[in-house]
């Protein structure tokens, strides 16, 4: 049998065969009606047929050539060859933002791929670029309204509706006391305040039910769609929190900082009654933030010692049921945000741009 793609679909290189746990990118469009994607090796392409189900999920190509695995990417029509895994080039990880001068101070994905992140400097206002992936890259930019001091971004947080929520430490300049959020409605580049106070706001997330929980000094808090005060249903001992992610079934998941020489922890609060459990990561130097798939696996971006020349920051993933974390990367510079897809692929915010992982750390690339 040989792999039949369908007309709609990239032209992969001559001789390039998938592998058993081959899956296509799930941007591509749907193969004509009964498509088959099997055919045996002497049989010219069909019209019509059984399409095989897909076995596993992975966007790449790979080509076996002797003993090294090369990665083929789809690239603005063209295939490009990456190196074996663990030796890419960063540049060939990172996504093709126009624009993205600075570092993104937030991230996010939805639920269509497209990949949010803010642009900001301390003279203008902040900018949401949102980047759609397909045969052609679509970049969207957002301007957020002016604060007090520009490039204060704190979060971006997108509902499964494709709402975007984006938080701001500082006030709007005008009198208000309180650090804001605003929410951008699917398909519209204009931006809402939400009517919510927060005492302090350093990251958000939102859940399928609309609910808005919001991490800032020592409280996590939890907003009703029709509240604007919301309910505190977690204070620290004094560590000031910094990230907070969900999982599907409502646990909710923290990262706890500190300055004072204490050990910095990621602490998991259970959906039913929000009691805190801290995770086995152990030996963090400057976490900068955590991620969490829909099943509860948990990633953290470590940045070392924050120094460019020396990439000493990690990315660690503990599985849903494991004990004990692994590290997938420990190159990484100037980290200052993540994020994870459904699929598992990180999108890691560094100082050389937004990096793309898969759910095993390896180059993704576009």
């Amino acid at each position: 049998m040989r792999y039949n793609p369908p007309p709609n679909w990239p032209t992969p290189p001559v001789g390039w065969e998938p592998e058993p746990d081959w899956r296509p990118d799930p941007t591509w469009p749907a193969p004509p009606a009964g498509w088959p994607l099997w055919i045996p090796n002497n049989s010219a392409a069909p019209e019509t047929g059984q399409p095989t189900k897909p076995r596993a999920q992975k966007r790449r190509w790979v080509l076996v050539a002797g003993t090294a695995l090369a990665a083929l990417v789809l690239t603005t029509g063209t295939w490009k060859v990456l190196s074996s895994a663990g030796t890419e080039d960063v540049a060939q990880c990172l996504l093709p933002f126009d624009g993205l001068d600075k570092r993104p101070f937030a991230i996010d994905v939805d639920a269509t791929g497209t990949v949010y992140a803010v642009s900001a400097d301390e003279h203008t206002n902040d900018v949401v670029l949102a980047l759609t992936a397909g045969p052609e890259f679509q970049q969207t930019e957002i301007t957020m309204p002016s604060h007090d001091l520009s490039g204060s971004a704190s979060g971006l947080a997108l509902d499964p509706d494709q709402n975007m929520y984006f938080s701001s430490r500082n006030g709007d300049g005008k009198g208000s006391e309180y650090p804001q959020v605003f929410i951008v409605p699917a398909r519209s580049t204009n931006p809402t305040l939400l009517p919510h106070q927060f005492p302090g706001v350093n990251d958000v997330a939102v859940d399928r039910l609309g609910n808005l929980y919001a991490v800032g000094g020592r409280d996590v808090r939890v907003f009703e769609p029709e509240s604007s005060t919301g309910t505190t249903i977690w204070t620290t001992d004094g560590s000031i929190l910094t990230n907070v992610a969900l999982d599907r079934v409502g646990n909710v998941y923290v990262l706890q900082t500190t300055n004072n020489g204490s050990p910095s922890r990621v602490i998991k609060l259970s959906a039913d009654s929000y009691t805190p459990t801290q995770l086995p990561f152990d030996d963090l130097v400057n976490p900068i933030a955590i991620s969490v798939t829909a099943n509860g696996d948990v990633y953290l971006a470590d940045s070392g010692t924050f120094a460019r020349t020396n990439g000493d920051g990690r990315i660690l993933k503990l599985p849903s049921e494991a004990a004990t974390p692994t590290t997938l990367v420990n190159d990484l510079t100037v980290t200052t945000a993540m994020a994870v897809d459904s699929g598992g692929q990180l999108y890691i915010a560094e100082s050389k741009g937004v990096r793309k992982l898969s759910p095993s750390g390896e180059c993704m690339g576009y």
